[in-house]
């Protein structure tokens, strides 16, 4: 992206037998900001994106158990 930002956040969970990655991206282009912050009370990020162009957020959550 040569003229905005992009960001990504990431939490890793690890139990005994699974693991949980928890994640949250957002772009924007000039004239804005991003803002991600990991909320452990529900696990899921809170993602807020401004611009005066295009932008974009998004989260999910991927599990991996043995």
């Amino acid at each position: 992206m040569t003229s905005g930002e992009a960001r990504i956040e990431t939490r890793l969970v690890k139990t005994e037998e699974c693991c949980t990655l928890y994640y949250g991206w957002a772009y924007r282009t000039p004239t804005g900001s991003i803002s991600i912050d990991w909320n452990p009370e529900t696990n899921q990020y809170d993602i807020e994106v401004s611009s005066w162009g295009s932008t974009g957020s998004g989260q999910g959550i991927l599990e991996c158990c043995m």
